[in-house]
């Protein structure tokens, strides 16, 4: 068994090491469920009954896309896509992944509010799988922690969860769903109702945090 895993190891290196030979190619996907866009390796990407999956490592994803590694097709795990592009520049392939990750998360976002406050938002960390390392002591500050690091101050005081007394409705954008995944995600057995109350009351408070300057 330890020399069947030796040889697997070593037939992955040498694969790994022939990558150099040939050319890299990047591709700009969307998660389908998530609704988030991630630049991956080309060699990650597979078709199954015609539809397009992904392979995603359960840690150092980022790590991983720079070395372009095989996936461990045993152990990653397996996500439908949408490809937008693909290309064997680096560079070019994050910018273009930034692009498509602000405008897949914020797509039925049309009429947020405009200006600097814009450029607070984190397209980087506006993708579940990052919320999910955020953290917190407890399912309150932990959606907290995700919604500061999603956002500034002055984005979410223009927000309530159901758009009430003149504000912009949160419940029905993309970026509600991926909080509360990710909220969902790093707390098991939180309902989403629960999640959603959260939400709602740090939306409530946001005018005197962003005042005091402790949200």
């Amino acid at each position: 068994m330890q020399l069947r895993l030796a040889q697997k190891r070593e037939v992955r290196f040498f694969c790994q090491c022939s990558m150099n030979f040939n050319q890299r190619m990047y591709a700009i996907v969307e998660f389908s469920e998530e609704g988030t866009c991630e630049m991956v390796p080309d060699i990650w990407l597979f078709m199954k009954d015609e539809v397009q999956y992904c392979y995603w490592p359960p840690m150092n994803a980022t790590k991983k896309v720079q070395k372009i590694e095989l996936p461990d097709k045993e152990n990653w795990a397996k996500h439908r896509v949408r490809v937008f592009a693909k290309t064997d520049d680096y560079e070019r392939a994050k910018q273009w992944s930034k692009k498509a990750a602000v405008q897949s998360s914020l797509e039925s976002c049309d009429d947020s509010p405009k200006g600097k406050d814009d450029q607070c938002v984190s397209a980087a960390l506006m993708k579940t799988h990052h919320l999910c390392l955020v953290g917190g002591p407890n399912p309150g500050e932990n959606t907290r922690r995700v919604m500061r690091a999603v956002a500034s101050y002055g984005v979410w005081k223009e927000f309530s969860l159901k758009g009430k007394k003149v504000k912009r409705p949160l419940q029905n954008l993309i970026i509600m769903k991926i909080l509360i995944k990710a909220v969902m995600r790093s707390n098991p057995g939180i309902q989403q109702a629960k999640v959603e109350d959260i939400v709602a009351d740090t939306l409530k408070h946001t005018p005197a945090r962003c005042q005091n300057s402790v949200f």
